[in-house]
């Protein structure tokens, strides 16, 4: 499946489809291949059925690879909001086979007196663990964050009224950089992780799969 060109209705039921397949011990799959046309190179992203334990945390350097790839996908490291999903895709995906979460995508939350908001991604075992707000890359990104540091503060408020004793983590991201919040009795905000720098990338994924496991205990 070449999921850029999905709808986003598709690209969610690719999601559950992956989910069912892994509560049932099969792995599925994602990488990028290089196309080259002409004097283009376009990246197509392939998701298929593999035996065995393939495409987990375990092969860290695996996913590595990959995100370096998608990121490669953001002309110039700019880049619509499709491309930005790739890139989340492919690190939040073995991320939650691993833990075994389940992940949704543009799913409605609301409570008590909250106007309805949507999340691009929410990850869960029973409760709510984590919600990631995409923006698209872009050479305005302090601009383009700071719009989804405010949706996800909100969604962050809402599902604080549904759940008040298990606080989630929020993520916003343009694909490039990351930006962690978390909303207890204050707000924490991080600084912007940008994970086409190696280190960046080892601490992001070093710090989710920490808050994240221990959030599943």
């Amino acid at each position: 499946l070449v999921v850029a060109d999905l709808a986003k209705g598709q690209r969610q039921s690719l999601h559950i489809a992956c989910n069912v397949l892994a509560k049932q011990g099969r792995m599925v799959q994602s990488k990028s291949v290089k196309q080259e046309d002409g004097h283009e190179v376009n990246l197509i992203h392939l998701w298929m059925e593999v035996p065995g334990n393939v495409g987990t945390v375990a092969d860290v350097e695996d996913v590595e690879e990959e995100v370096c790839m998608r990121l490669a996908g953001l002309t110039d490291l700019q880049g619509p909001e499709a491309s930005t999903r790739c890139v989340i895709d492919s690190l939040i995906f073995p991320l939650c086979q691993e833990l075994e979460l389940g992940i949704t995508m543009e799913e409605s939350c609301r409570a008590g007196n909250f106007p309805i908001s949507v999340c691009d991604y929410i990850l869960r075992s029973d409760d709510v663990l984590a919600v990631i707000e995409a923006k698209r890359c872009s050479s305005n990104w302090v601009w383009t964050l700071s719009q989804g540091v405010a949706q996800c503060i909100w969604q962050l408020a809402i599902l604080r009224e549904s759940q008040p004793s298990k606080p989630c983590l929020g993520l916003v991201t343009d694909g490039r950089r990351w930006v962690c919040l978390q909303l207890r009795e204050q707000l924490a905000i991080s600084s912007a992780l940008d994970i086409s720098r190696k280190e960046h990338f080892w601490i992001l994924l070093n710090f989710l799969l920490q808050h994240l496991e221990s959030k599943c205990k």
